[in-house]
């Protein structure tokens, strides 16, 4: 074998000579090798960095996405433990707690546990797409816990332009669980004293006196009906018709109490707890004052429901018995976040 090559034979000048193949240029073709190696090698980490910078720019909307829903999730974690602690007995017994939820695209793990001296420490993880959020809070236990009812309802619609205050901001605290068992026998004796007991179904118009109403059956509150102070109970339905008004005596009685659904015609205007074994509906350019139980809720467009213009509104209901546990309203401090990101 013969291999043509060039070789240096003095400071300038140069010939062409034949070599036997066993002492070729073995220097010249060992460096070209090598810088194939280097060139092949920087390719390939060129193309591995440019198809990582691909990969997370395709990738970072849906961690953002992914991020932001297990934030929502762990946030709604920490909203519902307020409502799960009122109603248990963690302050004096010190048994942890721990529940969890999910929504479409997320999830929430919640562990509660006591800390003595009536603290207690809540730990909420939300997951979404192989994301995890890590919220902590300290929180202190005081009196009676406020019963903001507005949000104890399993579902609700609302249609068109509405101003519902906590209705949707409060959204984490939706609850199957109906806060308050209502004694409808003790409103029954009321209505009877009141002289407006109806043994089957009361359909009601002009200004009514004021005072307690009962039907065995169904209340139809007519268009244009007032009751200035008092409040309707029924072991079947309610229809408050268009452009009516209708207001409990006060804060610890309801406006309405029915075993069964509500309906709330047009343009009128409520002030009072609605409570509903069933569903409440509510139509266009309502005014209504106070809380809402029920096991869900539609609402129109144009209305405006306020939960929280007094505290008063969250006082428990006379007549009505209360499960709630010794845990109380909570005061929140501190504050931790973390994220954890399955790769």
């Amino acid at each position: 074998m013969r291999v043509w090559c060039w070789r240096h034979t003095g400071t300038d000048s140069r010939r062409n000579v034949w070599l036997d193949g066993s002492k070729h240029c073995r220097h010249d073709s060992g460096f070209a090798l090598g810088v194939a190696l280097i060139l092949a090698l920087v390719s390939l980490i060129v193309a591995f960095s440019l198809s990582e910078i691909v990969f997370q720019v395709l990738r970072r909307p849906l961690y953002q996405t992914n991020r932001c829903a297990a934030f929502g999730a762990a946030l709604a974690g920490l909203e519902r433990s307020d409502l799960i602690v009122s109603e248990s007995d963690i302050f004096s017994s010190g048994d942890p707690i721990s529940f969890s939820g999910s929504f479409s695209n997320s999830s929430f793990s919640v562990n509660i546990t006591s800390l003595g001296g009536g603290e207690i420490s809540i730990v909420s993880t939300g997951t979404s797409g192989g994301i995890d959020c890590v919220l902590g809070r300290t929180a202190t236990g005081g009196g009676e816990a406020d019963l903001r009812g507005v949000n104890y309802v399993t579902s609700y619609t609302v249609d068109g332009s509405a101003t519902m205050d906590f209705m949707s901001g409060r959204e984490p605290l939706q609850s199957a669980t109906q806060f308050g068992t209502p004694d409808y026998d003790y409103y029954r004796q009321l209505a009877i004293s009141d002289g407006h007991y109806y043994p089957g179904n009361a359909s009601l118009s002009g200004i009514l006196g004021n005072g307690f109403y009962f039907a065995e059956g169904n209340i139809t509150l007519e268009m244009n009906t007032i009751l200035a102070s008092g409040t309707l109970a029924t072991m079947g339905t309610i229809t408050v018709n268009k452009n009516s008004q209708l207001t409990s005596s006060n804060w610890q009685y309801p406006s309405v109490l029915a075993n069964s659904t509500v309906h709330i015609g047009k343009e009128s205007t409520v002030t009072g707890a609605v409570w509903s074994g069933g569903s409440v509906t509510i139509e266009k350019d309502v005014d209504l004052t106070g809380r809402i139980n029920a096991d869900s809720v539609a609402i129109k467009k144009d209305i405006t429901v306020t939960d929280d213009d007094n505290e008063d509104v969250y006082q428990e209901l006379n007549g009505f018995t209360y499960s709630g546990g010794s845990g109380g309203q909570l005061s929140f401090s501190g504050w931790s976040e973390s994220y954890n990101i399955e790769e």
